[in-house]
């Protein structure tokens, strides 16, 4: 048994009561009985035809709330076996783009409250005050159809533009692909194209059209992306508040997400092909991948058995393989066909296991990448930043260079800590308390960091790091005299951060691009 945490709303749990009452039974056994239930009767359907509450499929209620409002929903403590939490988890349903796992609020998937709610509604159907006159139970595949009419009833400028001018399968991925975005205005307008489609006179004509997704559904899907349609004009969304301020930046980050997907599907192309170019163009994010001197891969059919040798090798995370189309390879090896010495401890320490296709690729990417390899902004590759102590104890540094740099850093911070008494002995935004408190802790750098930080003073310590200036990865395993296991172990830690760190901010800098041509948009319409 483990104890876990679900939430419910105010009518699941009346709904709940109802069900304890008439069996007889208390709140947990009711619980699980009802969810073991539900993954019988969950696993007896096609994936597309598996139940949910259409609240749940909606998103609602969403977790965004106005201050003073009470919760949404309740929550409620239970004790489930493991496997029963597990397999309830697997069937219930997720909102297209919502990850499984923890994310961000508006992203956030609660499977196992999902579970909970379905399996209450299919013994003791109850709706939400909000979804009246609505279906109770409908399939997942009906749940997509509606997030699928709600992304192209909310398409921004960016989202149509990408639509215009980019090919397939862009245009279709932001519609109805893991990329579509979310705030908390869109589980709104998701229920509002709801109530104008499944209730009023048409409400059984429109129930099959989404339940089978075929001509006529097609057909409001290109009528709302349509760009001579504007947003809330058509009948489908007729009644829809607008979105968020934020919409834009939004839809360029999930226009950057499909992007990425399709350029690591291009790197897996590149090294299952049979004469692949030396070098290959990457974006996003703007740079060049090269092929190494020396890196070679042995290629299979994807459906046939794959070399026994190296097929070992991969299950011990000494080679990548790659899968793409009908072909797949195992990735880098000698012109013998052996793994590269030393490459072993630099994939273990990623983090990445490279089992996995997307693992594979963004390892692959990492170590086809060198300093210089952006085509676009500077500087997001360049000269790791190691700590000293993780330095020296990988043998980089030896202790007297390290106490050097420590020293330089603890002088650095004094520096600053003079230049901010000196700041504030000028000025007199402050009370004059906090200057005497703040001389009080110049020999105590992190108790005068909190104190700026809690008067909103600007001011940080300097930390001692080392510079390790890094060509690529195999520059590295090509040096000499050759890198221990842990420098190797470090070099893949840090190397990987680094990488991360560079994707992160090309996918911020789409979001960041977007808010400003929406900004500078809404001011030249505002001119007279």
């Amino acid at each position: 048994m483990r104890q876990t945490s679900i939430r419910l709303t105010t009518s699941a749990r009346e709904a709940l009561a109802r069900l304890c009452a008439r069996t007889g039974t208390k709140m947990e056994p009711t619980v699980r009985h009802l969810l073991e239930q539900f993954v019988e009767r969950q696993r007896a359907l096609d994936e597309e035809r598996r139940l949910t509450h259409l609240a749940i499929a909606l998103g609602h209620p969403p977790g965004t709330r106005l201050p003073g409002d009470p919760p949404p929903t309740e929550r409620l403590a239970i004790r489930l076996p493991i496997e029963l939490q597990r397999a309830a988890e697997s069937f219930a349903y997720r909102i297209p783009g919502r990850p499984a796992r923890q994310s961000h609020r508006d992203y956030a998937s609660r499977p196992i409250s999902g579970a909970v709610t379905t399996a209450i509604a299919l013994a003791e159907p109850f709706q939400e005050p909000e979804l009246a006159g609505l279906p109770v139970p409908v399939d997942h595949r009906l749940g997509d159809g509606l997030w699928r009419l709600t992304a192209a009833a909310s398409l921004t400028g960016e989202a149509r533009r990408a639509l215009a001018k980019d090919s397939a399968p862009l245009p279709q991925m932001l519609v109805d692909g893991e990329v579509m975005w979310h705030s908390p205005e869109r589980p709104a307008l998701a229920l509002q194209i709801a109530t104008n489609l499944l209730t009023g006179p048409g409400a059984a004509e429109h129930l099959a059209i989404l339940s089978a997704q075929q001509e006529g559904f097609q057909e409001w899907i290109a009528e709302l992306t349509d760009p001579r349609v504007i947003y809330g004009g058509h009948t489908i969304s007729d009644g829809a508040a607008p979105l968020g301020g934020n919409k834009e930046g939004r839809a360029a980050t999930a226009i950057w997400r499909a992007r990425r997907i399709l350029a690591l599907e291009e790197l897996a192309a590149w090294l299952t092909s049979d004469h692949p170019a030396p070098t290959l163009e990457l974006d996003p994010p703007y740079w060049t991948l090269t092929m190494p001197p020396g890196w070679h891969t042995v290629r299979f059919p994807r459906n046939s058995p794959a070399p026994a040798a190296l097929h070992a090798e991969w299950e011990k995370g000494h080679v990548l393989r790659i899968d793409s189309g009908r072909s797949s390879a195992f990735w880098p090896v000698t012109s013998s066909g052996a793994p590269l010495p030393q490459l072993a401890p630099v994939l273990a320490s990623t983090g990445l296991t490279g089992t996995g296709l997307t693992d594979s690729l963004r390892l692959a990417e990492m170590l086809l990448l060198r300093e210089g390899s952006e085509r676009g902004p500077s500087g997001l590759l360049g000269p790791l930043f190691i700590d000293v102590e993780s330095a020296c104890t990988a043998g980089l540094l030896t202790p007297a260079e390290r106490d050097d740099l420590v020293a330089d850093a603890d002088a650095e911070t004094t520096r600053r800590i003079s230049r901010v008494l000196a700041m504030l002995e000028r000025t007199a935004h402050r009370p004059p308390e906090v200057l005497e408190q703040l001389r009080a802790l110049t020999h105590s750098p992190p108790q005068f960091s909190r104190l700026c930080t809690a008067h909103e003073i600007d001011f940080s310590i300097s930390r001692p790091f080392w510079h390790w200036p890094i060509p690529s990865i195999p520059a590295e395993l090509d040096s000499s005299p050759p890198l221990t296991v842990s420098q190797l172990a470090l070099l893949g830690r840090e190397w990987r951060r680094r990488v991360d760190i560079a994707v992160e901010r090309d996918q911020h800098g789409a979001w960041t691009a977007a808010m400003w041509d929406h900004r500078a948009l809404e001011i030249d319409q505002t001119q007279p």
